[in-house]
């Protein structure tokens, strides 16, 4: 496994399925994390599909025209990782 440095933040890159993926470490409260555990075992993923697929629709939305719609969905996240 290799480390690339990239913004500041150490990546621990490797290959998972015959793709280069990036390892990071995230903080979260417990509860969150049990929320999440939940919902990827009742959709039969694993935690890490659930996480990619949140943040990819937290990007687009984020990356849409209307820079107030972009704060309002930023304050649902902080609020959802709360």
């Amino acid at each position: 496994m290799d480390i690339k440095q990239n913004n500041g933040y150490n990546n621990y890159i490797g290959t998972f399925r015959g793709v280069k993926m990036a390892r990071i470490l995230i903080s979260m409260r417990d509860n969150f994390l049990e929320s999440i555990d939940e919902l990827a075992q009742k959709e039969n993923r694993t935690r890490s599909e659930l996480v990619r697929e949140a943040l990819r629709n937290y990007i687009k939305r984020a990356n849409m025209v209307s820079p107030k719609k972009a704060q309002d969905n930023a304050i649902i996240l902080e609020n959802l990782l709360d």
